[in-house]
């Protein structure tokens, strides 16, 4: 007998929940005359994680996003997490936000936990990312997001996004007396790195709808150490186009009270010379 692998289990772990969740009663509907919860929150699952041109992971795993609102829907504050179901990969963000109109503006504490970003004696080029409380600037696993954006009104709904790491893991470094030990680093100044995006929906329609999207990096200023200058920036080894996007998208209402949203995206990395793959499937939502 053929012995089963970690994807194929993967995949049976993602359909079982999939079928359960199909399967539960209507119990996220709201009645018409039902007062409406400050609370939101959504849950996916994936089949990977890109996110700005970067492969995060490409196992499956699970998000969450708990949003609390206010009574004018301007304020929220909310909480984001995903995990694996390898546990290679884990994050635990907070944010901010305020919302007028089609503006918006955020501030996101993002701590990433996967491997390739946790030090270890095995991997002593990562980052301090099992301290969840050290925002100390020259060791913190944490980085500080600003995020402003903007959406043009329903005749002609470009979305602009710039997004700037104003705090934490935004430094470059080199090793110091010990390279094994992320204490003795040698660490540059923050580098501000910059994401700038717009994307805009070409196809709305009954079967798919399908939108499309750019976005390039630069820094704000170039990381130095003792003088000598340190290439790259957060996204990659130079400014330019880091994420071409095609993203398609359809709403499967199974009833009045119950809709499965899924995503599809292609995205291709023009400066890493990569393309990747996402399907999410928003299985609860309210």
């Amino acid at each position: 007998m053929k012995k089963v692998s970690k994807k194929m289990k993967n995949m049976q772990k993602l359909l079982l929940i999939m079928l359960g969740v199909c399967l539960l009663p209507d119990i996220y509907g709201q009645s018409s005359g039902e007062k409406k919860s400050p609370a939101s929150l959504a849950i996916e699952l994936k089949n990977a994680h890109i996110w700005r041109g970067i492969d995060v992971t490409h196992n499956f795993l699970i998000d969450a996003n708990l949003k609390l609102t206010d009574k004018t829907n301007m304020f929220a504050i909310g909480l984001w997490g995903a995990t694996t179901f390898t546990q290679d990969f884990r994050e635990f963000d907070y944010y901010v936000g305020f919302y007028k109109g089609g503006f918006t503006l955020e501030i996101w504490d993002i701590l990433n936990f996967s491997g390739k970003n946790r030090y270890s004696a095995a991997n002593p080029y990562g980052y301090n990312t099992e301290k969840a409380f050290d925002y100390s600037a020259h060791s913190t696993g944490h980085f500080v997001d600003l995020r402003l954006g903007y959406t043009f009104p329903q005749k002609f709904p470009l979305h602009l996004g710039w997004s700037t790491v104003i705090y934490g893991r935004d430094r470059a470094w080199i090793p110091g007396a010990d390279p094994d030990d992320y204490k003795d680093r040698l660490y540059s100044n923050s580098r501000y790195s910059t994401y700038v995006e717009a994307d805009y929906p070409v196809l709305k329609s009954n079967i798919v709808d399908l939108k499309v999207g750019i976005a390039g990096v630069f820094k704000f200023r170039d990381a130095k150490i003792d003088g000598q200058i340190i290439k790259g920036n957060f996204y990659g080894k130079s400014n330019g186009i880091v994420n071409c996007n095609l993203v398609a998208s359809r709403n499967f209402r199974f009833s009045d009270a119950y809709s499965l949203p899924v995503i599809l995206t292609w995205m291709w990395n023009p400066q890493a010379n990569k393309t990747y793959m996402e399907v999410a499937m928003r299985v609860i939502q309210f």
